[in-house]
């Protein structure tokens, strides 16, 4: 299968993500392109992928405007193409209102979205880094895991 991310990183957190995906698509057989939205054409999506991505940081509860401008400029698909969300988040429950509006967003378009994943990498917010250490616990009593590319 080919697969095409078209993606905004502000900080790096949501590319490091996005190279681990890249990296496990490759071992199971798959072909993987990330594309950086800002040094696409506007309107511009390719046709060689069977499956598309779409990934941002979110930025006080949204999606990186970087991404959904690139989106709003896409045409309507002529028939539904199936894609998939990636969002990345420094907070648990960060991207809450994030999903809903970049898949409406992709709905619009003619997106099928088959599957979302939520990245939790460094925060990138003063404020955050300081409350990472109040993450809640899991049940075994460990701090909630976050991202580390390897």
């Amino acid at each position: 299968m080919r697969v095409g991310v078209y993606y905004f990183s502000a900080t790096g957190n949501t590319l490091a993500g996005l190279l681990m995906l890249k990296k496990a698509l490759e071992e199971l057989g798959h072909l993987c392109e990330l594309k950086p939205v800002e040094k696409q054409e506007p309107g511009s999506l390719s046709d060689a992928h069977d499956l598309v991505g779409f990934a941002s940081p979110v930025f006080y509860g949204q999606p990186s405007e970087v991404l959904l401008r690139f989106i709003r400029t896409l045409p309507r698909q002529e028939k539904l193409r199936p894609a998939f969300i990636i969002l990345c988040s420094g907070a648990p429950g960060g991207t809450l209102g994030s999903r809903e509006l970049l898949v409406d967003l992709l709905v619009q378009k003619s997106f099928w979205v088959l599957a979302e994943l939520v990245l939790l990498g460094e925060d990138s917010h003063p404020l955050l880094r300081r409350l990472r250490y109040l993450l809640p616990f899991h049940g075994d009593g460990s701090r909630m895991s976050v991202m580390k590319p390897s």
